[in-house]
């Protein structure tokens, strides 16, 4: 699907779950496996791009929903900024030589090169005013790597 591909490009960073992985794609030129893409969030500062598809595995279809700043006010009634810690095993991934990061239970994975160095993902959420005026989240994206440890920076 071009419209997948065009969106892995037009963003900084793009992050795939399929039936049996999930990580950062670090090669952009790379084909995309649709066959087993589950869900694609590409993001930056500026946005994010989702795909979830939809049916069955059978079936290559997805649903798709872009925010940017442009429609980001007409999309919720506000939204505040979380900086959310990264699974890091510092000593194991300084000295490890094969790029990956290793996290603290086990396992690794890629960081895309640009968000190396960085030890949090911040991630916004979305909420909108119930009929009771309460506020309810909604929805929720990726926008940036950071190594910043606030909550609530960025609110509308």
């Amino acid at each position: 699907m071009d419209k997948l591909k065009n969106a892995v490009a037009s963003y900084d960073y793009a992050f795939a779950v399929y039936t049996d992985s999930a990580g950062f794609i670090i090669d952009k030129s790379a084909p995309l496996c649709e066959e087993k893409l589950l869900e694609l969030r590409c993001f930056s500062v500026e946005g994010e791009y989702r795909a979830v598809r939809v049916g069955g595995l059978s079936e290559v279809k997805f649903s798709e929903r872009e925010i940017t700043h442009d429609n980001e006010a007409s999309y919720a009634s506000g939204y505040y900024d979380e900086a959310q810690y990264l699974d890091i095993d510092e000593s194991r991934t300084k000295n490890a030589a094969d790029g990956f990061v290793y996290a603290t239970g086990g396992g690794s994975y890629l960081l895309p090169e640009s968000a190396k160095g960085n030890k949090m993902i911040l991630v916004r959420h979305y909420y909108q005013f119930d009929c009771d005026g309460v506020a309810r989240p909604f929805d929720w994206r990726l926008v940036d790597f950071t190594n910043e440890e606030t909550v609530g920076k960025g609110d509308k």
